[in-house]
């Protein structure tokens, strides 16, 4: 392998310190209260029936394993540095100053010859562990469908006023009565009505699209 195909850019290398700095003694020690905590023995029937012996670990044994695979690459990382650069390996005595060690020496990872497999192997390790601590913060995307499904629940006018400082622009000046205007006006039609309490509902997407038009026409009448 050619060193210079292996080379890291200044934005993998930042990437991989910063995980490395979320190898913390907090994520650390969450992983190894998850290892030892005992995990609850559920039956199929539910809590009161004793499941058979032996039907699931007493432990969370994917933790420990996310423990022990972390430690041991980044110990084995430190070990090669050293190794190829001809230095006596430090003495390092947790997962934390393992990785610290290795941010502060990240640079010559990226002269290595095989680079890229290390930055691509500290970088799966240390996002594993995050997984497994619980601390991975997931990319959540809205889709339209997810956007047509809630404009399509069904709300009550205290439900919506309660809403509304959630949705940001969408939701400012919309309160009870404006709900009422909007319907008595005709540009709001009743969804439901509960016929024992006369409760009104609506959904979302309509009052939305009614409030914003209200809006868009008083902003319009004030120009005038």
């Amino acid at each position: 392998m050619n060193p210079r195909d292996a080379q890291l850019s200044d934005g993998e290398l930042l990437d991989l310190a910063g995980k490395l700095d979320a190898i913390t003694i907090d994520l650390v020690d969450r992983l190894v209260y998850l290892a030892t905590e005992p995990m609850p023995r559920l039956g199929v029937a539910g809590p009161h029936v004793r499941s058979q012996p032996c039907s699931r670990p007493p432990y969370n044994i994917g933790a420990e394993i996310i423990l022990d695979k972390l430690g041991n690459e980044l110990s084995t990382t430190v070990r090669h540095l050293c190794e190829h650069r001809g230095q006596e390996v430090p003495t390092l005595g947790s997962i934390v100053e393992l990785a610290g060690w290795l941010r502060k020496h990240r640079v010559a990872i990226a002269t290595m010859p095989d680079a890229r497999d290390l930055h691509d192997a500290l970088c799966r390790v240390c996002d594993e562990a995050r997984r497994a601590a619980h601390l991975e913060e997931r990319e959540y995307r809205i889709s339209q469908a997810m956007v047509d499904e809630a404009n399509r629940q069904l709300v009550t006018s205290q439900q919506i006023v309660k809403l509304a400082h959630k949705l940001g622009d969408q939701g400012k000046g919309l309160s009870y009565e404006r709900v009422r205007t909007l319907r008595r006006r005709g540009g709001l039609t009743v969804a439901y009505e509960d016929a024992e309490t006369g409760t009104l509902f609506y959904r979302l997407g309509d009052v939305l699209a009614a409030h914003s038009a209200y809006r868009r026409r008083s902003t319009k009448n004030a120009v005038k």
